[in-house]
């Protein structure tokens, strides 16, 4: 018995040491929402906007790599309906949003 106590002690802490943390980032607007998962270091990994209603997270697919600048980045993210969006940080309290074809943009403020 004690075997086996030591044996799931070893393998949940080998478990746990590869794991890594995720930091997210929620911007807010007034039409949409935006969250940003990133892994350990700051590279987004997961993009969502709220709806309209702003009462639902939809997942979008990030396109490519991200292009820096400066002190910023962009990354093209696209929903399921294939309208692509840049997401261009340059400033840790906002980002702005460009719809990719009406050139239509949004800046959010970084939630507190």
């Amino acid at each position: 018995m004690k075997k086996l106590i030591l044996i799931s002690l070893l393998a949940l802490f080998a478990f746990n040491s590869n794991l890594s943390a995720q930091v997210y980032y929620t911007y807010d607007g007034d039409d949409f929402n935006v969250y940003l998962g990133c892994n350990d270091n700051s590279e987004v990994q997961t993009v969502q906007f709220t709806d309209a209603a702003k009462t639902k997270w939809i997942a979008f697919s990030i396109v490519g790599q991200p292009t820096t600048y400066n002190d910023g980045f962009r990354y093209t993210v696209k929903d399921g309906q294939g309208k692509k969006f840049y997401v261009d940080y340059y400033d840790s309290d906002e980002i702005d949003v460009v719809n990719v074809s009406t050139g239509d943009t949004w800046t959010l403020h970084r939630r507190q």
